[in-house]
Order: C-alpha cells, then structure tokens, then sequence
C-alpha cells in the first residue's frame, strides 16, 4: 500500500489502530522498510523521507475512528450486501482493492473512478 507514496512527502506520519494487546507496531515497521526497498530496487531512486509510526487505539485518535467508520460501510456493502451506508461515503474512497476477487484479475479486482465500486460487481461471498 505504501511502496509508491513514501517518497512524495518530507515527513510521512503513519498512525495504525492497535487491536487487542498485541503490539504490532514492529511488524508494521518491518512492512514499511519492505516497502521502501522495493521503491527503491524497482525505481531505482532513494527513499529516504522521514517515516514516523504510531500506534492507537481508536478511542484515541479521531482519524482512527473516521478509518473505522468507512471500512465498517464497505464491510456492510459486502459482507451483507448493503450499500446505503457505503453510498453515502463512495465518493471519498479513492481506490478499493479487492485481493479476492481473481475473476478477471490474477492480483485481485481494483476500483477508483473509472471503475467504481457498486454492489452488482462484487463477488458473491460463500458462507
């Protein structure tokens, strides 16, 4: 996710919502030192702007609470096929990656403007 946008900013401040009592702060680290070394192999070009993480818990951190929000609309659109909640937001989700989805896609069916999210795309989910 963010192997092509740490280099665009000075400063890069990344807050995650802590879930449960397991730190996973490191392994969030981890993934983004991953990410600026592919930029850096495949681009051929430095990565090195300053990349502050932060762990929460949402009752601490507004912007948490707003994330939580938009991922529960997009839960509800497809886990019970209900898109009011998803509707009134869509026009703020700027690409949604279905890694599930391999109907067309070997990496997963992908949605922004050009091809945006409704309920007739998503793949039927088994239960």
């Amino acid at each position: 996710m963010f192997r092509n946008c740490l280099h665009k900013a000075d400063e890069n401040h990344i807050c995650f919502a802590r879930r449960g009592k397991a730190d996973r702060t490191q392994a969030l680290e981890n993934a983004i030192r991953n990410a600026q070394q592919e930029f850096e192999k495949f681009r051929n070009k430095k990565s090195d702007k300053l990349v502050l993480i932060d762990c929460k818990y949402p009752s601490e951190e507004t912007c948490l609470q707003i994330i939580d929000y938009y991922l529960w609309a997009l839960q509800r659109l497809y886990e019970k096929g209900e898109d009011r909640f998803f509707n009134l937001l869509k026009k703020d989700y700027r690409i949604i990656r279905d890694l599930d989805d391999k109907r067309e896609n070997r990496v997963g069916a992908v949605y922004y403007d050009r091809n945006p999210l409704e309920l007739k795309k998503i793949k039927p989910v088994h239960r």
